[in-house]
């Protein structure tokens, strides 16, 4: 290779390119612009063209991150892809899918094998909490408990007061509009797509009552439906919610309601509730309990493709617990919620 750069022997320029891993420094020790320097390494080979990220490698992503990251492979999953895991792992970011509290689906072999490397890493290193194993005495709680009450009782009537919860509130409520606080949800996410529309579901009846939106719509029952595409925003209030977010919109012609899927009602949802009664009376909300879900499903589930198998398209067939004649599915270790509890916590 007997080529130059502007007088310079490229030998030279990709020797120094290989020392400084930068073309304007290589262009300011050569007297050359780094433009002209990345151009040519380019053509020789040197500097690789940029790898971009397609719209296929983004659906490839959608598509088999969540069961890949459960299964704690996403390295495969990268060297697939010819990226880094991390690299992937803050595209998945970009696309809302992570995030909240997630259920690893390990295998007893990826199990046994995380297991081996914490232990040798606490052999070498040492416990990183540096004191496993211990408990605090009743008088170290005690003692605890009295210095907590001490330090509350020492805030001002100002810092515990309505105003100053207000303006704690809002604060979070404006992190929240401007994305620096993101959506967390407590429930195991799905992504599926129905329609054409993807989404993470957070449970399989909000996968099934999807598909049997899409049926209507294409029954001509309903103009379309979107996900979780309003949000309804409350005034500061005591009762500690200051959003609420359904479902589904159903669009039908002119007219817009709102669709909940929910097969029980805790404290949290009962006061969304009450809230959308007192400041959006005229929205319309039909909720999907277990009684109209289950009409649903005895009515259409066999003109409906792939209603009830949410889990296993999305690779999450859960296992049933391991003792003898339960068929409840996992909690932890093997075991569902009752058998867990009745061996750990007892």
């Amino acid at each position: 290779m007997c080529e130059k750069i502007k007088g310079v022997p490229i030998e030279l320029v990709i020797d120094k390119y290989k020392e400084l891993q930068n073309v304007w420094k290589v262009g300011e020790y050569f007297g050359i612009s780094g433009q002209t320097i990345h151009s040519r390494l380019k053509q020789v080979g040197i500097i690789k063209p940029i790898n971009c990220f397609t719209d296929e490698d983004y659906a490839v992503l959608l598509e088999k991150y969540e069961s890949y990251k459960t299964s704690g492979r996403l390295q495969e999953l990268a060297e697939e892809l010819g990226r880094t895991k991390q690299f992937i792992c803050r595209k998945a970011k970009e696309l809302g899918l992570t995030g909240g509290v997630k259920k690893y689906n390990y295998s007893q072999e990826k199990r046994e094998q995380l297991s081996a490397i914490a232990r040798e890493r606490i052999e070498e290193h040492g416990h990183p909490r540096g004191a496993t194993g211990m408990r605090h005495t009743e008088e170290a709680k005690a003692a605890i408990s009295a210095a907590s009450k001490m330090n509350w009782e020492k805030h001002s009537d100002e810092w515990r007061g309505e105003e100053r919860r207000r303006l704690r509130s809002d604060v979070m409520m404006k992190s929240y509009e401007d994305g620096v606080l993101g959506v967390r949800s407590r429930c195991y996410l799905f992504c599926v797509t129905v329609g054409g529309k993807t989404f993470l579901a957070k449970s399989s009846w909000e996968y099934d009552i999807a598909l049997y939106l899409e049926y209507l719509k294409s029954k001509g029952l309903i103009t379309d439906w979107e996900y979780e595409s309003t949000v309804f925003r409350f005034k500061y209030n005591t009762l500690g919610v200051r959003t609420y977010r359904p479902d589904f919109t159903i669009k039908r012609g002119d007219d817009v309601y709102y669709l909940e899927v929910k097969g029980w009602e805790d404290d949290k949802y009962i006061k969304k509730k009450q809230l959308m009664e007192q400041e959006y009376p005229k929205a319309r909300i039909i909720y999907i309990k277990s009684e109209e879900y289950n009409l649903i499903r005895k009515k259409h589930k066999d003109e409906i493709s792939g209603w009830g198998e949410m889990k296993k398209l999305a690779g999450k067939m859960e296992a049933k617990c391991s003792v003898e004649g339960c068929e409840n599915h996992v909690h932890s270790n093997g075991l569902c919620r009752h058998h867990f509890y009745e061996k750990y916590r007892r």
